[in-house]
């Protein structure tokens, strides 16, 4: 489906209001949604900077809806510089063979995984909580590619532009987005494999409701999505997830005042059960989920919900109310960091092992001890074929 959008193009050469056109396109039920800068020109650009044989202007176009702020640093050229074109240098280096990253080594030693962090790269998705809308996460990307033993490194401007041209795109997941440029900058590179792995924060509203109505309120909370992609020319491996903050209240506190109470009082069983739940200390903690060698986009919405089945995240606008509802629900089912990733692992199998049988789950928990000085963390990874044994013991 094309959709016109109006720009503005600030060059003599080029008409002042035109066009473009977002091309929607699906892919194994994905949903993409692209932009071509070049379609709104004139005379487009070659590769060599030239149109029509004469030196030409990259355009500055302010684009809608989905646009971002351009500026163009005004600093001298490279021929005002260094009194010649940066063309004729670079034809000479090709022809000479000198460009540096083609070079053999000394060491003609194949290296697996070089590349790119790069951080606060803009990425647009779809809402995953189902509303269509457009949302815009700053991301964490790091880029892995192979480098052949004959080669000397890796083009990394090539892998610059790559991710530069994607931040207009909408992508419907995260995860496409990883195995897209997992995709491109293999072409880009040596051809044989590359890794991308990309995290961004997912921030949304949540209604408080009140008790009464003058006392709703809204919250801002934030998700992390997590997605990876691995990309060779005969396969692409897919994973995506993401990461919760939530509380725990320890059992070891309860369990000892609970005697305490009964050698010092006597039978007060009947008693503490109309108290319940007893005093403990609890622990602010992080996990991330991610479920490994996805044939398909990952439901996170109803992984989100799932978790909540077992977890008591953490919520940043907490009326008294609120306050004690979450308190009171972490301490009446205390948890060690081992018993909630028992149970999430347990829940998540149930609600994915139909439609990723082929898939694993791996999840890593950290537990901020609120009285030691020291945090205690879990980690584990299972097929859904070892959970289905586990889960029905």
């Amino acid at each position: 489906m094309l959709l016109p959008i109006k720009a503005h193009v600030d060059n003599p050469e080029v008409s002042q209001l035109i066009y473009l056109h977002f091309n929607f396109r699906s892919q194994k039920g994905k949903f993409m949604k692209t932009l071509n800068p070049q379609s709104v020109l004139k005379n487009p650009v070659h590769p060599n900077g030239k149109s029509n044989g004469q030196p030409h202007s990259v355009p500055e176009l302010t684009l809608s809806p989905h646009d971002m702020p351009t500026h163009q640093r005004q600093i001298p050229t490279f021929e005002q510089t260094l009194s010649t074109p940066a063309g004729q240098v670079i034809r000479a280096m090709d022809a000479a063979g000198d460009d540096i990253p083609y070079q053999e080594p000394e060491f003609k030693i194949a290296l697996s995984s070089v590349g790119l962090n790069r951080h606060h790269i803009p990425l647009q998705i779809i809402d995953p909580f189902g509303s269509e809308t457009v949302c815009h996460l700053n991301c964490t990307v790091e880029t892995r590619t192979f480098v052949p033993a004959e080669k000397r490194g890796i083009h990394t401007s090539r892998i610059g532009r790559l991710i530069a041209e994607r931040t207009p795109t909408v992508y419907s997941t995260m995860q496409e987005y990883a195995a897209d440029l997992a995709q491109a900058i293999t072409r880009a590179e040596y051809g044989v494999s590359s890794e991308v792995r990309v995290s961004g924060t997912l921030s949304y509203l949540e209604v408080v409701k009140g008790w009464k109505t003058e006392k709703n309120k809204t919250s801002l909370e934030h998700l992390q999505l997590n997605a990876a992609a691995r990309y060779t020319p005969h396969e692409c491996m897919e994973s995506a997830g993401i990461t919760v903050n939530h509380i725990t209240a320890c059992p070891c506190v309860q369990q000892t005042y609970k005697h305490a109470l009964l050698q010092a009082k006597g039978d007060v069983t009947a008693a503490l059960e109309t108290v319940a739940p007893l005093l403990t200390h609890s622990q602010r903690c992080t996990t991330r989920v991610e479920v490994r060698n996805l044939s398909k986009p990952l439901p996170i919405l109803a992984m989100l919900n799932t978790l909540d089945q077992v977890l008591y995240r953490v919520q940043n606008t907490l009326p008294r109310e609120y306050e004690l509802l979450l308190v009171y629900r972490a301490h009446n089912s205390p948890q060690f960091i081992e018993d909630a990733t028992r149970q999430i692992l347990a829940h998540l199998y149930r609600l994915l092992h139909e439609d990723f049988a082929d898939s694993s789950i791996y999840l890593h928990s950290t537990s901020m001890e609120s009285i030691h000085d020291f945090d205690i963390a879990a980690e584990v990874e299972l097929t859904m074929d070892q959970l289905r044994t586990m889960v029905a013991m």
